[in-house]
């Protein structure tokens, strides 16, 4: 009787402990927000920029793209600005509000101008109306596959760039490689 006994009573402990022993804990990475894209987010501010990505059919030109949501504010603002060195980006502003998402694919986007190419990325600073500043480093991705026909840039300047030659898919990668941990920033953090 007595190992019947004591056989329950492990049967018994094993079975409370097990959930506490499986479990990840509390504030684990599984409990983090998990994007799986070659894309950048920024969701430091009240204002959440996510998907940030630079579409270029041809050196030195692109369209940005992006969501910008403001679910933790209470008054409406603006997304006004898109800077970043040697990078050119005129726009009218986008209004921004707790339940007004500003989605940029389905705006067409920003035409945006400058020194990069696939592979490259891209430091600049989102500017919103109420005095926010979102640090980007954007990747450049070529427009292909998923991100076909979604360049809806001019040609850059013949100033900025010397090849306008749009890319050919197949050999886009070979010809502009780019490694995120290789990208020198100065004491500013800028490229």
């Amino acid at each position: 009787m007595l190992p019947r006994r004591n056989t329950a009573l492990a049967l018994g402990a094993l079975v409370l402990t097990v959930p506490a022993l499986s479990s990840c804990g509390f504030n684990y990475a599984t409990d983090q927000v998990n994007t799986i894209a070659t894309v950048e987010n920024n969701r430091s501010e009240e204002v959440e920029l996510v998907g940030a990505v630079i579409v270029s059919a041809s050196p030195g030109s692109g369209t940005f793209y992006a969501t910008l949501s403001g679910t933790d504010i209470e008054e409406p603002t603006a997304f006004v600005s898109l800077e970043g060195p040697n990078l050119q980006a005129d726009f009218e502003p986008y209004e921004v509000g707790p339940d007004n998402p500003v989605v940029l694919f389905q705006e067409g986007g920003i035409a945006v101008r400058g020194d990069f190419a696939p592979g490259d990325f891209v430091p600049m600073v989102a500017g919103l109306e109420n005095g926010t500043s979102l640090d980007l480093l954007v990747p450049v991705v070529p427009e292909c596959d998923q991100y076909a026909d979604l360049d809806t840039a001019d040609l850059p300047d013949p100033a900025l760039v010397e090849d306008q030659e749009p890319y050919e898919c197949e050999s886009v990668f070979e010809e502009h490689p780019a490694d995120p941990q290789e990208l020198e920033l100065d004491e500013e953090g800028v490229g």
